[in-house]
């Protein structure tokens, strides 16, 4: 692990963010194999200047048969969605997408929409390439608001005019599967871009009338 980290700032020093993904990417196995130091690495990493590794040590957590204390890992993406660097997130704009879908089922599964509202609202804000641009976590800050039945966080994209959608491609955490588990339950995220684009329509819909 402290090798990972340590090519994890060279390369994140030199700002060379392609390179960092294709590492990472590269790291998934080897990672996983030190599932008991996760927590330690992800709290070693600053979450703006270290985005990219700080995400797939998250996604990494996530792809765990347990990862432990619903709370941390709330507390975690919260922090991380947050700080996280615009810059590099561009670079995994599909992860990124994935933690937010996740933290929202999470969310709903847990029937507390409200916890994660503003983080949506902030997450929408780093995964655009533009203010006009509809993204796939549009769909989960729609879908927070409508169970929370507080709209007025989501009002602003209903008003805003659409010209592009960010294409993100389909991301599995784990090389099987894309289970998980909340409170001991499983949880399948099956989100494409066609099923989330007419679900934000459809909350759209639900909202202004």
């Amino acid at each position: 692990m402290e090798d990972f980290l340590a090519t994890v700032r060279s390369i994140s020093s030199d700002k060379n963010y392609v390179e960092l993904a294709n590492y990472l990417n590269r790291s998934n196995e080897l990672l996983a194999k030190y599932a008991g130091q996760i927590d330690a690495a992800i709290a070693s990493l600053d979450p703006d200047q270290h985005s990219l590794a700080f995400m797939a040590l998250l996604l990494v957590k996530l792809s765990l048969p347990n990862y432990g204390d619903f709370e941390l890992i709330f507390s975690q993406i919260q922090q991380f969605i947050t700080i996280c660097s615009r810059e590099q997130i561009q670079f995994a704009g599909d992860k990124f997408a994935h933690l937010c879908h996740f933290i929202t089922q999470c969310l709903v599964d847990l029937k507390q929409p409200m916890r994660g509202i503003r983080m949506m609202c902030i997450a929408i804000q780093k995964a655009q390439q533009s203010p006009t641009q509809l993204t796939s976590i549009h769909t989960d800050l729609a879908q927070l608001c409508l169970l929370a039945k507080c709209l007025k966080p989501a009002l602003p994209y209903l008003d805003t005019d659409i010209t592009d959608i960010h294409k993100e491609k389909t991301v599995s955490l784990d090389i099987n599967s894309t289970e998980h588990r909340v409170g001991g339950e499983h949880l399948f995220e099956n989100y494409s871009e066609e099923n989330n684009y007419s679900t934000f329509a459809h909350s759209s819909v639900v909202m202004q009338g």
